[in-house]
């Protein structure tokens, strides 16, 4: 956390210090150092308070960021610091309450600043030290660490080639039972760029038929409830975005024909919309997803059926 801007947001909007807010590494130092006239604080850094990584392919942690408004007071008056407790401390404390709660040092970065507790540090005959602690809490994703990299190293997904061989119930009995008994049941084939090809046929026309081309149904608010629904034919693709706690249910489908829908899931204004996906879905991996709940953030989740909805394959 940049300290200049909390210094800055104290400066502003605490009468009491008259401008004098300075930053500091840490109290030893700050004590045997300090000549600003009193009343006067200091800001410095505490700590990181990170919760467990709450995704099961990459890293997302709720990160606290906490720092302590350090305030020195005149103990002249009263050796023993009640004078100090009495006069000041309840005025500067709802100063920099007033400043520092719900505020946000950064918007895209951090949520609102919260109060973590304060207790006295010292005092001799001429000052009282007091702490305010306070926290505000961050994002760690996956942009953040090694894992952005290595991506991004990556070279183009140019598309893919997917061959169904069904263990079971589609399997040849006269061939093997249960399967993979050799033969294709079903074949996807999704181009990105065109250069996709299948070596043993000839390569695949660039410009995309009528039916090939995915319609993609835009949803701005999703509501509690949304119905995903497989079309009569072919595949399609949901946009939508959340504006509430929504569950998601998962309907239609033709039955012969492999059907693939796509939807994009973004989190609207606000952000903190819970998503609660169809049940039943044999997903990639054996692990269903756990939707983002953080602003500006796209889920991209694949459902997949061959028998009109009976069973639905997912990945994410």
């Amino acid at each position: 956390m940049n300290l200049n801007l909390v210094i800055d947001q104290l400066r502003q909007h605490c009468p009491s210090f008259g401008g004098r807010v300075a930053g500091a590494a840490r109290f030893k130092r700050l004590k045997e150092d300090a000549n600003l006239v009193v009343p006067a604080a200091y800001v410095i850094y505490l700590d990181d308070n990170p919760r467990e990584d709450a995704s099961q392919n990459d890293v997302r942690q709720s990160l606290t960021e906490s720092f302590a408004v350090i305030v020195a007071l005149s103990n002249v008056p009263d050796e023993r610091g009640q004078a100090a407790i009495n006069n000041g401390h309840e005025v500067i404390r709802a100063e920099i309450w007033k400043a520092l709660l719900g505020w946000q040092p950064d918007k895209q970065v951090y949520n609102g600043v919260i109060y973590q507790g304060g207790h006295l540090l010292d005092m001799d005959r001429s000052r009282l030290w007091y702490q305010f602690e306070f926290g505000a809490e961050m994002q760690i994703g996956p942009e953040d660490g090694w894992q952005a990299i290595e991506l991004a190293a990556l070279p183009p997904f140019d598309g893919m080639n997917i061959k169904w061989d069904y263990i079971d119930p589609a399997a040849d009995p006269n061939l093997k039972y249960p399967g993979p008994d050799g033969r294709i049941e079903h074949q996807l084939k999704i181009p990105i760029t065109g250069s996709l090809y299948d070596p043993e046929t000839t390569p695949p026309d660039p410009i995309p038929t009528d039916d090939e081309i995915m319609l993609v149904n835009t949803i701005p608010a999703s509501g509690t409830i949304r119905a995903l629904v497989f079309p009569a034919t072919g595949s399609a693709a949901y946009d939508i975005t959340l504006n509430a706690n929504c569950t998601f249910t998962l309907s239609g489908g033709k039955a012969g024909e492999l059907q693939n829908l796509t939807v994009f899931l973004r989190q609207g204004a606000g952000a903190g919309f819970l998503a609660t996906l169809p049940s039943g879905i044999i997903w990639t991996g054996g692990v269903p997803p756990v939707p983002n709940t953080v602003a500006g953030k796209i889920d991209v989740f694949v459902f997949s059926t061959p028998d009109a909805g009976v069973t639905v394959f997912g990945s994410y």
